[in-house]
């Protein structure tokens, strides 16, 4: 600060403190190649990933985008049912706390954060492998990519120190197939034009926006909290008290306006005249139309994030704009965008990863479902038993539905034309039922709007020999296949295989020099040698049966199947006679867009406004000769 003297007037800026945006520079020292030019570049990333909602908000449903509906196996390209249960275990357990799925969705954020993937590979004795998601954040590489180092803070990393072994640095090598021994680094980066050791996140021509995002919350947030707007002229007339005490005016006021953590908005500057009697003047140095400017800044910064994160539907991730959100149409036309043009080639990257560690190409990630905008069938029964006649009259209009005495609630013409596109696939799929013999049979009934049909449990609930058949077949074919493998072929809990092999070994139909069935169940078992025996062989020939659903008259309701009353969807399906596997009605329902489990013949009006959300049919369980 300059002194003064009669005719100058002293000026004092307090300016508020900024971060400069880092340069990602690498640098090369003896071990580690520097990641940016203070080898923190990552950890930056991270913090404008928690500072700025818009950035997070994309990051986050990118990665929710990527994940989908999580893992799946793609049988076409598994050859058998032992190569079927090797990956269905794969998916269920990388290491001991967690399934593949976990471990996936952490790797996809680092992708989507700073395009590069980091997994441990800790080698077990027997050949395979656990596997851990690493923060690639907290990741170096030496220079040709052999060995790469961990530290919880590379800020504070000193080559050769204790200390920094005792706080958790530690050393891997590149992950080898080859060479199946002790813990091993599985280091992914996305290529990038001129870059080599590290890469840079895709959205990195935005990074500047996302600070400037963020920076602007603070301003507001500042603003309040000091109730002091920035960016004012603050001049003392009279005499100058001196250097000494100006500063400590300096000081008084940056400690009570500025605060302790430097990030104050814009700045104040102080001034002393000679003029005038002591009185002081606060005058604002803000630009005219300062809030239209504001505006436009705020509006530039989010395209500019948007762009840079090539995000053409920012409604999508929960971000809103003056962009109409659209109809359901509308929506999934803007999913299907943004699936082809980013998701399918960030799926593929984390399919590439599953298939390297793995050796599998018969893994993929499940697509996100589109939304669907309609109302539950049970959510509209409520309401319109609550509203009365009148009110259920007005929900029919509102959902496209007419009201008839005899049937209930009709549909109208479009979902006319749904229900003659479910007909169509109803006798295309499945196969002709009047010549199956059921030898057992079950009524579905849900309770809520969710199907969750237990195949395995009404299997067992009928003859538990048919389930230890299919046993038999599996040891059969593969003696050494390891009980959890088993229960991943049949699609059933480790513990009815467990108790399979007991009662098919008291039974005389197994024998095995040493049977590992532990009371607690372990997730691993040891390999075991198990032989069928002669009556073991006999009890396998004998007939397999499956399970198949079949359209029929509900349990307990008079007349017959077809009444005058019956609509045509149903008079047509009995008439069909048709059983059909799982998977079959499932695929109509995906196909459709409606559930077919739940909707089936639409509405029964029962009489006396008792509403049932759906007709007198129902589907039917029933356990049949495979043929």
């Amino acid at each position: 600060m300059t002194q003064s003297n009669d005719n100058i007037n002293i000026p004092m800026w307090i300016g508020f403190h900024s971060n400069d945006i880092p340069q990602f520079i690498e640098k090369k020292n003896s071990d580690w190649v520097l990641f940016g030019k203070d080898n923190n570049y990552p950890q930056m990333l991270v913090d404008i990933y928690d500072k700025s909602a818009i950035h997070n908000a994309i990051i986050t449903g990118k990665c929710h985008y990527i994940a989908g509906e999580g893992l799946r196996v793609d049988k076409e390209k598994v050859s058998n049912v032992e190569d079927l249960a090797k990956v269905q275990s794969m998916i269920k357990r990388a290491n001991e706390d967690e399934g593949l799925e976990d471990v996936i969705k952490k790797a996809t954020l680092d992708l989507e954060l700073f395009n590069i993937i980091a997994l441990e590979v800790i080698w077990k004795p027997n050949g395979r492998f656990d596997l851990f998601h690493i923060d690639a954040s907290k990741i170096r590489s030496n220079a040709d990519g052999t060995e790469f180092a961990y530290s919880p803070d590379w800020t504070k990393y000193k080559k050769g120190t204790e200390k920094d072994i005792e706080a958790g640095f530690r050393t891997f090598p590149k992950f080898d197939p080859n060479n199946k021994k002790g813990s091993q680094l599985y280091y992914y980066t996305v290529h990038r034009a001129g870059k080599e050791t590290y890469t840079l996140p895709e959205y990195v021509g935005a990074v500047p926006y996302i600070h400037v995002d963020y920076k602007i919350a603070d301003y507001h947030l500042n603003n309040l909290e000091n109730g002091f707007q920035a960016g004012n002229l603050i001049v003392f007339s009279g005499q100058y008290p001196g250097d000494a005490t100006a500063k400590k005016i300096e000081r008084d006021f940056a400690k009570k306006f500025q605060g302790t953590n430097s990030k104050q908005a814009g700045g104040v500057m102080m001034v002393w005249q000679q003029e005038g009697e002591g009185e002081t003047k606060v005058e604002s140095l803000m630009p005219n139309n300062f809030d239209k400017q504001f505006m436009q800044l705020l509006e530039q910064t989010r395209n500019m994030i948007f762009t840079g994160h090539r995000v053409t539907s920012p409604n999508l991730f929960g971000v809103e704009t003056n962009e109409s959100f659209g109809n359901r149409v509308e929506i999934v036309e803007k999913m299907e965008v943004f699936q082809s043009n980013y998701v399918n080639v960030r799926q593929r990257i984390i399919e590439r990863v599953i298939q390297d560690l793995y050796n599998t190409d018969a893994v993929y990630l499940d697509r996100v479902k589109p939304i669907n905008e309609q109302f539950s069938e049970n959510a509209l029964i409520q309401i319109g038993t609550a509203l009365g006649s009148q009110g259920l009259e007005w929900l029919a209009e509102k959902a496209g539905i007419e009201i008839s005495n005899q049937d209930g609630l009709q549909m109208s013409s479009d979902e006319k034309k749904k229900e003659e596109e479910v007909l169509l696939l109803l006798s295309k799929f499945g196969r002709c039922g009047k010549n199956v013999k059921c030898k057992y049979s079950k009524e579905l009934k849900f309770e809520s709007d969710e199907v969750n049909i237990d195949e395995d449990s009404f299997r067992m609930s009928f003859d538990i020999n048919d389930f230890d058949r299919q046993v038999l077949g599996v040891i059969k074919a593969n003696p050494t296949l390891p009980l959890e493998n088993i229960a991943e072929a049949l699609n059933t809990d480790l513990e009815n295989i467990v108790e399979s092999v007991k009662r098919l070994t008291n039974e005389g139909m197994l024998k095995a020099n040493e049977i590992d069935i532990p009371d607690d169940l372990p997730n691993d078992t040891e390999e075991v040698e198990r032989e069928v025996t002669e009556e073991g062989e006999r009890e396998a020939q004998e007939i397999e049966y499956e399970i198949v659903y079949r359209y029929v008259l509900r349990a307990g309701v008079s007349g017959g199947a077809v009444i005058p009353g019956t609509r045509d969807f149903c008079r047509e399906l009995i008439r069909l006679n048709r059983v059909y596997t799982k998977e079959e009605i499932d695929q109509i329902s995906l196909l459709t867009g409606r559930n077919v489990w739940l909707r089936r013949g639409g509405f029964w009006n029962r009489g006396s406004g008792n509403i049932s959300p759906s007709c007198r049919h129902n589907w039917r369980q029933e356990l049949i000769p495979k043929s």
